[in-house]
């Protein structure tokens, strides 16, 4: 953290105030012999109006003896005048004892009689009756005179600097100008007052002639014989001076923004934040915020976005805390929006009315300002001021690169840390980074206890998110290790419509598409020999397929390595099925694949006509023929709109399946099976009569079947 201390020395002018002081020093450092001089250091909370006072006392000649008088420390004029001339007595007779005591007592007896108190500086009066006493004998002028004379035989010039008047309240302000204007006028003496001119002036107007500041300028011109500005900071000064303290910040936490992060946060600091610092002390609080900051979210965060909002947090608070309780105007997706125009563009104008409504205390120039920083933290909002949008595979990288406008990150940004049940970056990094060295085994154990401390959501959300900074060793052994545990994950709809575990199938093929082309077969094989669940290699083996259909410029196998994997699927099958679970083994979908790359198989079809035979042939199995025309009957799952409970269940059976169950069994077989069902009614049902969303029951869809015999 950087702390807000004056500098002192002229190596650490950041802002040319060095030889502006120097000019001051000069001055102040040969006063008139029989007349006091008073100067107004004016400038704003932060402007460094301490720094130059320090500057100042430095070029002093070392003969001149300096009063450091803070009127913040004093809570009434008693205890500010006893002050005062406590600080000019100590320091005029500072190397001599008895004079000391003389200029102390004489100042003691002078502030009584202009403060009518009864104790100054350590000497104790008897009462009033005792100052009055003193009084009689010697009149107030007499005191000044006897006071002027010490400091004239003294040799010495006086200069007495009085800081932090604006932070008096109206009354303490009030003192401290009723006590200049009293005693302000010793020979040899400068005083330095420092404050921002207008917090003061409005503080002595009610005093000193009316409620408009302009009173209170007319009062510190009576007052202040050379009113002095602080030298306003050059932007070019202030950018140095913040963005070396940032850089520091930076390095303290071993960060190297990259080219185009570092252009992102330099745009928006030298259009938003840049323009409206007008002192150093903002530099140094926005340093120590992101000091603060960073080393919480460091690994967690867009360390680009978090310095911009770190920024606005202080030069735009309002704007920061509207951001942060508005979460769901800046991430809200418009562009994408399939309810008619009208209905998208009154979203969009009311978006627009509530971000209008909380920048409206900036001019129209600063408000596009911020709108352009805005959209850079927020790219959706283009779809709003740009009518402009973004690709899906847009909002994927901007939750990999961790950006604020990710509803997965948005939270993080406020929060200071990883919400609970979120993986936390560097834990996953450290998770990634093992992948390569350790055994298959270690990793299945590392990926099951990120799932019990987490969640298989989080864990395939996130590895598909980084799939592509896996090198060769790490997606060869991440493929091994996710088969392994694959077939456990949740089949809920959790993830962009797709299941987890769908997801974690989907991984595996994208992890072996990075393998060289001589390892991605052999890696392949070795999943599905490791896999232990087929249905669980099918699913892999159908995501696999669709991405060489979708893709076949970066298509992977060639058409008789295709073959090869399904032959080892068909082995796989034939070795782990019996009767009793043919139609349990696998999904229907997935046996429906299987069986009809089975029967196109030269090494296999065979023994399929061999199981048809051993089940059909006797034409006495109508519960397995019926068994068997299901796995080709489409499966729809829908949820109901009462209960919103989604159900699976069979519907309708038209040409498609009926080519696809022909294909694989002898068809007027299969008819003579499922004729020896009694229980139905079974006739002759057009498929166009059913519907391809309400459930089919047996009996329908064993008459539709029969429809297809009958009429081909």
């Amino acid at each position: 953290m950087y702390t807000d201390k004056p500098a002192s020395l002229e190596s650490e002018d950041c802002f040319q105030r060095y030889e502006f002081s120097k000019r001051i020093a000069s001055i102040v450092a040969k006063p008139s012999i029989d007349k006091s001089l008073i100067i107004g250091l004016y400038g704003r909370w932060g402007e460094g109006k301490t720094t130059v006072m320090n500057f100042i006392q430095k070029e002093l000649p070392k003969e001149t003896i300096t009063v450091n008088f803070n009127p913040w420390l004093f809570s009434d004029e008693q205890h500010l005048l006893k002050s005062f001339f406590t600080s000019i007595s100590d320091s005029l007779g500072a190397s001599d004892k008895t004079k000391k005591e003389k200029i102390g007592e004489l100042l003691s007896d002078y502030g009584g009689a202009i403060g009518s108190v009864t104790q100054f500086v350590g000497f104790n009066t008897d009462g009033l009756e005792k100052l009055g006493n003193k009084l009689k004998s010697t009149s107030t002028e007499e005191l000044k005179k006897r006071i002027d004379e010490l400091i004239i035989q003294s040799g010495k010039s006086i200069v007495v600097f009085v800081d932090d008047i604006d932070r008096l309240d109206i009354t303490e302000v009030q003192y401290v100008f009723k006590l200049v204007k009293l005693v302000g006028d010793f020979p040899r003496t400068c005083y330095i007052l420092s404050f921002d001119d207008e917090m003061v002036s409005a503080a002595l107007s009610p005093k000193y002639g009316g409620d408009s500041k302009s009173a209170g300028y007319n009062f510190l011109e009576k007052i202040i014989q050379i009113p002095l500005k602080i030298p306003k900071a050059s932007k070019k000064a202030l950018s140095k001076y913040t963005l070396d303290l940032l850089n520091k910040v930076l390095d303290d936490s071993s960060i190297d923004l990259n080219q185009i992060e570092s252009n992102e946060f330099l745009e928006v600091f030298n259009n938003a934040f840049l323009p409206i610092m007008d002192n150093p002390r903002l530099g140094i609080r926005f340093a120590n915020s992101l000091s603060f900051s960073l080393p919480l979210l460091n690994g967690e965060v867009n360390i680009s976005n978090l310095m911009i909002l770190e920024g606005v947090k202080i030069f735009y608070p309002g704007l920061y805390d509207f951001i942060r309780s508005n979460g769901q105007l800046f991430l809200e997706r418009t562009d994408r929006d399939q309810s008619e125009f009208n209905n998208k563009k009154q979203k969009q104008d009311e978006i627009k009315k509530e971000i209008s409504q909380a920048t409206v205390m900036y001019d129209e120039k600063k408000q596009k300002v911020i709108i352009r920083m805005l959209e850079q933290l927020f790219p959706q909002l283009k779809s709003i001021y740009s009518n402009s949008g973004y690709a899906d595979d847009i909002y994927v990288i901007w939750i990999k690169e961790k950006r604020i406008c990710s509803t997965k990150y948005f939270d993080r940004y406020f929060s200071y840390s990883v919400q609970e049940g979120d993986i936390p970056d560097n834990y996953f990094e450290n998770l990634v980074r093992d992948f390569e060295d350790d055994s298959i085994h270690k990793i299945v154990a590392k990926l099951n206890n990120t799932i019990e401390r987490y969640s298989a959501f989080d864990l395939i959300q996130k590895l598909r998110m980084q799939e592509g900074i896996f090198n060769e060793k790490q997606s060869y052994n991440l493929s091994l290790a996710l088969v392994e545990l694959g077939h456990t994950l949740p089949k809920d709809q959790d993830l962009y419509f797709s299941s987890t575990y769908t997801h974690s199938a989907i991984l595996i093929t994208r992890l072996i598409g990075i393998q060289s082309k001589k390892n991605q077969l052999v890696l392949l094989l070795k999943v599905f020999s490791m896999s232990k669940s087929l249905d669980y290699s099918m699913v892999i083996h159908h995501w696999l397929m669709i991405q060489e259909g979708k893709y076949p410029v970066n298509r992977i196998f060639s058409e008789k390595e295709k073959l090869k994997i399904k032959d080892l699927l068909i082995s796989i099958f034939k070795d782990e099925m019996t009767d009793e679970n043919f139609f349990t083994l696998l999904s229907d979908g997935n046996l429906w694949r299987i069986l009809s790359w089975w029967i196109n198989s030269l090494q296999y079809k065979k023994t399929l006509k061999v199981f048809w035979d051993k089940h059909l042939k006797k034409k006495d199995n109508p519960i397995f023929a019926l068994k068997l025309l299901k796995v080709f009957t489409p499966t729809i799952t829908m949820t109901s709109s009462a209960d919103y409970i989604p159900r699976t269940y069979k519907s309708g059976f038209f040409q498609l399946n009926f080519d696809a169950i022909k294909d694989v069994v002898d068809a007027k077989l299969l008819n003579d099976n499922l004729l020896k069902l009694e229980e139905f009614n079974i006739t002759e049902i057009n498929p166009s009569e059913v519907s391809s969303q309400d459930p089919i029951n047996d009996e329908t869809l064993i008459s539709v079947f029969r429809w297809f015999i009958v009429t081909q």
